[in-house]
């Protein structure tokens, strides 16, 4: 069983030894074939590789040195560098200037003028500029020291009520 397991492996192996290359003369011909028709419409990428290989033989070039100046010819279509954007979020300018968000208290959207103008009286809304108060925030403090507790942190257990008196847990009554 063990020997028919590997049988088709080696089969696999001696797929690829013995292919044939194209030689010079195989190049040249196709070369001669293609400059025959007028078109030359290559359907593989092994009729486009043996063009190249064909010209590049016989003009005395090499192919990476063909597949460069065809590149560098300016019909050659370039890809365009970075990713891919799509049509929609290159649009260079909105339609309306407004700006997205919620309108400031007591201004309405003016399409005409384009900016914000007061609903009291309709002149362009100006903002006020609030001055930062040096009082702190949250809740005052007081003189009076806080009374030290002993009651540890967390959550009491089940059915218990701290007891500041004995200072333990008791029973909830």
């Amino acid at each position: 069983m063990s020997a028919n397991r590997y049988k088709y492996k080696d089969k696999d192996k001696d797929k690829g030894k013995h292919k044939d290359k194209d030689t010079s003369a195989n190049a040249v011909e196709q070369y001669k074939q293609a400059q025959a028709k007028d078109i030359m419409k290559a359907s593989s990428i092994k009729q486009i590789l043996g063009a190249v290989n064909a010209y590049a033989n016989a003009n005395g070039m090499t192919a990476r040195d063909v597949l460069a100046e065809v590149r560098g010819h300016d019909d050659f279509p370039k890809g365009k560098r970075g990713r891919p954007r799509k049509d929609e979020v290159s649009s260079p300018e909105p339609e309306s200037k407004r700006p997205r968000g919620r309108p400031p208290v007591g201004a309405v959207w003016d399409e005409a003028q384009e900016c914000y103008v007061n609903t009291d009286d309709g002149e362009v809304y100006q903002k006020v500029v609030r001055v930062p108060t040096c009082r702190p925030r949250g809740r005052p403090r007081t003189s009076e020291p806080k009374m030290p507790s002993t009651r540890p942190k967390g959550r009491p257990p089940k059915g218990k009520v701290w007891s500041e008196e004995d200072g333990v847990y008791v029973d909830e009554e």
